[in-house]
């Protein structure tokens, strides 16, 4: 497999989201024996230090210098196809990335990372799947950490803060949506309704009864039997 950069010296960021909230920067290293994350990308989720437990970890780093976890926390970690819970450890300190992905959540997946390739490999539901890295991890209001040195393209400035600043608004009313059937009685016809525009003087053709797959079928009856108890539908 080719790359587009034969000497290069980048690090393995991907993008992935935190419970729903996009990152740039989730570092990929084999050489961590846990996942690792900072205050600052908590902070940034509206993640509250009040959900962080467990006892403080000693890590070691370049220069066997010593730092202290502040306790773990299990988050929501998307990347790619792979979706799950990923156990966190948190560090107060200045770091470049938002997430740090090590062997535990590397071989829960039974994933091959390559840094010179740029991306990690893996199966998934007996499929290879492929992950690549993301190609421009650094605003260029960042252009001061040292990594930057490594790539030739910018992410598009406050794309992403505004994008973080409208998940997290949405979230805070949350309350306002309805999310379930059961939460919508009596919705007033003034403010939305919906009809079929049909001929009634047109000759009425029954049509023959459509068959799906049974995994689907039971999906299409569970939403069926929603409507009805909501009183959405009836039977006729």
């Amino acid at each position: 497999m080719e790359v587009g950069y034969p000497d290069h010296r980048r690090p393995l960021y991907l993008a992935s989201s935190i419970n729903q909230i996009p990152i740039k920067r989730a570092l990929v290293d084999m050489g961590a024996p846990m996942n690792l994350i900072p205050l600052s990308t908590l902070q940034a989720a509206g993640i509250s230090e009040r959900k962080i437990q467990g006892c403080p970890m000693e890590v070691t780093g370049f220069g066997r210098k010593g730092e202290y976890t502040a306790g773990h926390i299990q988050l929501w970690l998307k990347m790619g196809p792979i979706a799950s819970l990923a156990r966190f450890h948190m560090v107060k300190m200045e770091v470049s990335y938002h997430v740090l992905l090590g062997r535990p959540w590397l071989h829960k997946h039974r994933l091959v990372s390559s840094t010179y390739h740029q991306c990690l490999k893996g199966r998934m539901n007996g499929k290879m799947i492929r992950i690549a890295a993301n190609p421009s991890p650094f605003e260029q209001v960042e252009a001061y950490l040292v990594e930057t040195m490594f790539y030739d393209q910018w992410a598009p400035s406050g794309e992403s803060s505004e994008k973080l600043e409208l998940i997290l608004l949405l979230k805070e009313y949350k309350d306002v949506f309805a999310w379930d059937y059961s939460e919508m009685p009596g919705l007033d016809p003034g403010l939305v309704v919906h009809t079929l525009n049909v001929d009634l003087e047109a000759k009425q053709v029954a049509q023959p009864t459509r068959k799906f797959h049974t995994e689907i079928e039971g999906k299409i009856v569970k939403e069926v039997e929603k409507l009805l108890a909501a009183g959405f539908i009836k039977p006729i």
